[in-house]
């Protein structure tokens, strides 16, 4: 009498097996594909435009009694310059005008940092929102 199972049977069956338990599955038990996600709408250059420019204002307006901080006003304002039309409260300022998650901020800030920096330098001047923005690339 042969053994059972018959020699090669077995790894016949686990072939078998391995193939079936391979295949997928009715497409009912098919994990769904993950919805198609649109990117987040992206915020109006003129909008974001008008928030840092307002943001720049309370910066100024937040500065406008500060000082280098050395404790000798005199010495500072004779040898450095005048902290309100100092580089350092620009900078300070700047700081400020966005928040960390600001991508869009962050970017129309960098394009339009030599427009500020002439600005702060050369001819400051009171400006509206629309006129400041009127010029960013």
């Amino acid at each position: 009498m042969a053994p059972w199972p018959p020699k090669g049977l077995v790894p016949a069956m686990l072939w078998g097996l391995s193939l079936f338990l391979n295949l997928p599955g009715p497409i009912w038990l098919q994990p769904s594909p993950p919805p198609q996600s649109s990117p987040p709408p992206q915020p109006h250059p003129c909008h974001t435009c008008r928030g840092l420019v307002d943001s720049f204002n309370k910066g100024l307006e937040r500065t406008i009694r500060d000082n280098f901080g050395g404790g000798n006003t005199a010495w500072e304002e004779e040898n450095l310059s005048k902290y309100k039309d100092s580089e350092t409260r620009l900078v300070e300022v700047l700081e400020g005008v966005c928040s960390k998650s600001d991508f869009e901020c962050h970017r129309l800030l960098e394009l339009s940092e030599e427009l500020v920096e002439s600005w702060w330098f050369h001819n400051r001047r009171p400006r509206t929102s629309s006129s400041g923005c009127a010029q960013i690339p």
